[in-house]
């Protein structure tokens, strides 16, 4: 065996496993199998050996970005922020938490790390938990090698649902009152005149007379 790993050594590389297999002769063809050599051949290229063509790197792919709100049922932090993080390469982003343009702490202090998609790209998230208000914005930055300026993306809170309600009810009783008024307008304009009642032609009335 120690024969048949010194000749796959000494043999050129760049020569392949058939070439290899088919210079071994005599003692050293008894000792060790063809199939013992190509393995071994094959173990040693997987280490780094150019026997093997090199494996194509891609790349680098920009991130795409979204932020998944989700209710907590919690008074104080009723809203989770999830940013999520995907289809990027090489592996490595930074992920800040923005809150009307100022840096948050996100409430991962060990965020989840970069997981493979197994096609090279990756994902990743980074959570915020809010107390939102009218008018305010967050925004999750992203940063990756492969992009010029960072990737950002805002969320803001909408309605409450008791001001959603109002706003409702309040849109509802304005059509109602106005399609009312309109039906009343319409219906005294079409009733007919008094009965007995005949009106005179203006010429009845000499200018001055009145």
């Amino acid at each position: 065996m120690g024969q048949c790993l010194e000749l796959a050594q000494g043999i050129a590389w760049g020569s392949g496993m058939g070439k290899l297999c088919g210079a071994l002769h005599g003692s050293i063809a008894q000792e060790c199998c063809t199939e013992y050599c190509v393995g071994t051949l094959h173990r040693a290229g997987k280490r780094g050996s150019p026997t093997t063509d090199p494996i194509p790197i891609p790349a680098p792919a920009q991130p795409q970005v979204r932020i998944i709100p989700v209710e907590m049922g919690n008074a104080r932090v009723p809203v989770r922020l999830s940013c999520h993080i995907w289809g990027f390469y090489p592996p490595e982003v930074t992920v800040i938490w923005l809150h009307n343009r100022d840096i948050v702490e996100p409430d991962d202090y060990n965020p989840i790390s970069s997981i493979p998609n197994g096609d090279w790209s990756y994902q990743t998230q980074v959570s915020l938990l809010v107390a939102p208000v009218a008018g305010d914005t967050y925004t999750c930055s992203v940063q990756h090698v492969s992009l010029q300026e960072p990737l950002l993306e805002d969320w803001s809170p909408g309605l409450m649902p008791e001001v959603t309600i109002l706003v409702v009810v309040a849109t509802v009783l304005m059509v109602l009152g106005l399609g009312l008024f309109l039906t009343g307008v319409y219906r005294f304009r079409a009733r007919p005149p008094t009965p007995g009642y005949t009106p005179l032609p203006g010429d009845n009335y000499p200018a001055g007379s009145i």
